[in-house]
């Protein structure tokens, strides 16, 4: 049963309307033989809404994910696979970037890194590399405690999680070796990359993350690959 029709008729003769008890039905039918009616109907006449006619969908990373290492991986390093490839993006505004990556003993690593980061836009603004620039300032104010470690080199830890501590070593544009490599805060444990930025507290005990963000900007792509003996 149509519950409501209205007609629309381009200036021609009108149907006869014949009255009966399917009057309306029989009116509908003449109208369209000879014209193109509107009909309008109830909801319940239209079709109802499908997969196909629903726009389509892009779906963006939050900016949580935006921030996350993308990873792709030929097995998991923790289960004892063959190896594995992590591409990471490693901001100057952060201390240190987990990149997802477990390391064990004898592991043969494998880092590339490319990409500029600004420092000192306050004063006098310098681009660097993944190299860095040669070290400037008391070295306790760098990520890394070494005092031969490079300004705004990309460096690299392992550990449990995340320190302060100044424990690491310079990565720059290439570096490859295996674990236990030298100067970490652990043997094993997950691969961390960071900035040597100089923007700690001597006493460790923090960072100066507002000057990180306002007076630096950049990132480095870290491509990491880690190779497992069998």
């Amino acid at each position: 049963m149509i519950d409501a029709v209205s007609f629309r008729l381009p200036p021609r003769p009108q149907p006869i309307a014949i009255t009966t008890a399917l009057g309306a039905s029989l009116t509908l039918i003449a109208h369209l033989a000879i014209g193109s009616p509107t009909v309008a109907t109830s909801h319940a006449s239209n079709p109802p809404l499908t997969r196909e006619m629903m726009p389509a969908q892009n779906k963006t990373p939050g900016p949580s994910n935006a921030m996350a290492p993308t990873r792709t991986q030929a097995g998991s390093a923790s289960t004892g696979s063959a190896g594995s490839r992590a591409l990471v993006r490693v901001p100057v505004s952060d201390s240190w970037t987990a990149t997802g990556l477990h390391l064990e003993q004898g592991d043969r690593v494998t880092i590339r890194a490319w990409g500029t980061i600004v420092v000192d836009k306050s004063t006098h603004a310098q681009t660097l590399g993944p190299g860095g620039a040669p070290p400037s300032g008391r070295g306790c104010e760098h990520l890394l405690l070494d005092e031969g470690a490079r300004e705004g080199a990309l460096v690299a830890d392992v550990a449990p999680a995340s320190s302060l501590a100044g424990a690491g070593f310079t990565v720059g544009t290439r570096w490859n070796g295996t674990t236990p490599m030298a100067n970490t805060t652990a043997s094993t444990g997950e691969l961390f990359l960071g900035i040597n930025h100089r923007h700690m507290a001597c006493d460790r005990s923090g960072y100066d993350s507002w000057a990180l963000r306002n007076d630096s900007s950049g990132a480095f792509t870290a491509e990491v690959t880690v190779s497992r003996r069998k």
